[in-house]
């Protein structure tokens, strides 16, 4: 999950916060419209597994979520496209950045039950405003960020914890555990 979902983030953000947030709908090609389909439904899809009490097939679906839009980033290939002297490659390059950035917001609030202050962190480095704590939750299907949007500072998320430390912190628990 760490891998996963950090990743798309800190790839996504960073991207934006060094080239912008900026779309041109009129150019979107059917990657760009289909990764607006899946923001679109990822509310209900989610939200319905919740409701049902399948509490870890939601997160399942949270990270194929990201999964998804990890491919979809890889696919496009923004970071050297929007580089590019072709006004194509720059306006797929800044609609992936576009699309991408939304699809952050939305896992900042698909993710708000799962791990609330990590949520937050999200959220904070999106420069959104208000607490995510404060979010609808079908704003995990609209597009939220909007176009000239400023990302705040990007950070990475979470720490990979070695082998090493997962058996030091065993040893000094089971040391407390009678």
């Amino acid at each position: 999950m760490i891998d996963n979902i950090g990743n798309f983030i800190n790839r996504a953000l960073n991207l934006a916060k060094r080239y912008g947030v900026s779309t041109t709908p009129t150019e979107y090609d059917d990657g760009d419209r289909e990764s607006i389909r899946v923001i679109k439904h990822i509310a209900q899809d989610v939200g319905s597994l919740i409701e049902r009490n399948e509490i870890d097939k939601g997160l399942r679906r949270i990270v194929a979520f990201a999964s998804y839009f990890n491919q979809y980033f890889q696919s496009k290939e923004p970071w050297a496209k929007v580089k590019s002297q072709s006004k194509d490659d720059k306006a797929s390059a800044h609609n992936c950045i576009y699309i991408s950035v939304n699809a952050v917001a939305s896992l900042a609030v698909l993710l708000e039950p799962y791990i609330p202050f990590s949520a937050e962190r999200i959220w904070e480095q999106l420069n959104m405003q208000g607490s995510i704590h404060e979010q609808r939750w079908d704003d995990a299907s609209r597009l939220m960020v909007r176009e000239g949007h400023s990302v705040g500072d990007v950070k990475p998320l979470f720490k990979k914890i070695t082998r090493e430390e997962v058996e030091a912190q065993k040893s000094r628990l089971g040391k407390h555990i009678a």
